[in-house]
């Protein structure tokens, strides 16, 4: 299909739809005006996964070229995975996570910081004093679903650092949802295939 009749078909195209979930922010929830943790799992309108690419060594003899792989697992953690994710109605999901990367960035002591006060919590370390480079999330979801919005695949990114928190647009008259950016690092990434729902039971709902 092309010419006039994909561009009369471009628009009504579907390919599913997705939801974030990220993991426990390693911040106090102790305070007595401190958001849900729950809050930052979102609805997205659009995700940018990094792709790959590979290096190799040339090695040269009297029969020809040998390409040899030289790169190393952990030459992608330059890599960004980027999503916009729309604001709840009380925008909580995006200051939720403004006050992680306020933590991040003025440390324990700073004012606009909420450490973690279980000296127990992995950014204590061994001997109980307060890291800021263990700040990072254990994993961010990213749930695919279908056009019925029944689930089929999940990308897994694990031991995820933020990277940049765009502005907050509250455009409350316009015709999209109000929505914003999130970028991070990240250290490990997984496929996971979701099985085939279960005759005679209900698919599983990506918006439950």
């Amino acid at each position: 299909m092309d010419g006039p009749l994909l561009d009369r078909w471009v628009g009504r195209l579907h390919q599913g739809t997705a939801r974030c979930i990220i993991g426990d922010l390693p911040v106090s929830y102790t305070e007595e005006d401190a958001p849900s943790s729950e809050t930052i799992n979102a609805n997205i309108t659009s995700f940018i996964g990094p792709g790959l690419s590979l290096k190799y060594q040339i090695d040269g003899s009297y029969k020809g070229l040998v390409h040899i792989p030289v790169t190393e697992d952990n030459q992608y953690y330059d890599k960004l995975i980027s999503m916009n994710m729309i604001a709840d109605d009380r925008t909580e999901n995006y200051w939720t996570l403004h006050r992680y990367m306020s933590t991040i960035q003025s440390g324990m002591t700073g004012p606009n910081a909420y450490p973690q006060t279980d000296s127990n919590h992995r950014v204590y370390g061994a001997d109980k004093h307060y890291r800021n480079r263990r700040m990072w999330i254990p994993f961010i979801e990213i749930h695919i679903a279908d056009d019925s919005y029944q689930e089929w695949q999940i990308i897994r990114y694990e031991r995820c650092w933020p990277t940049d928190l765009s502005d907050l647009n509250l455009n409350f008259l316009g015709p999209d949802p109000v929505s914003f950016t999130m970028s991070w690092v990240y250290e490990v990434k997984k496929i996971i295939r979701c099985s085939d729902s279960i005759p005679e039971t209900p698919p599983k709902c990506i918006t439950n």
